[in-house]
C-alpha cells in the first residue's frame, strides 16, 4: 500500500513538472495541466498496472506456500 501511495505521488509530481514546462512555453494554466495529464496517462496506467499485477502475483505465490 505504501508503494502504491509513493507511485501515485510520483505521477502527480511528473504531471506538475510537465505542466510547468508547458507553461514556460506559453500555454495557459488549465490547458497546460490538461495537456500534461493527457501526455502522462498511458505511462501512469502502464506503471500502475505493472506494479499492481506484480504485487498480486507475489501475494498469490506467498499464499500457495502456506
Amino acid at each position: 500500500m505504501v508503494t502504491l501511495v509513493g507511485l501515485i505521488t510520483k505521477h502527480g509530481i511528473l504531471i506538475v513538472e510537465f505542466s510547468n514546462q508547458l507553461r514556460e512555453q506559453g500555454e495557459e494554466l488549465f490547458a497546460a495541466v490538461k495537456h500534461a495529464a493527457v501526455l502522462r496517462l498511458r505511462p501512469i496506467l502502464m506503471t500502475t498496472g505493472a506494479m499492481v499485477l506484480g504485487a498480486r502475483a507475489t501475494r498469490d505465490r506467498h499464499r500457495r506456500r502456506r
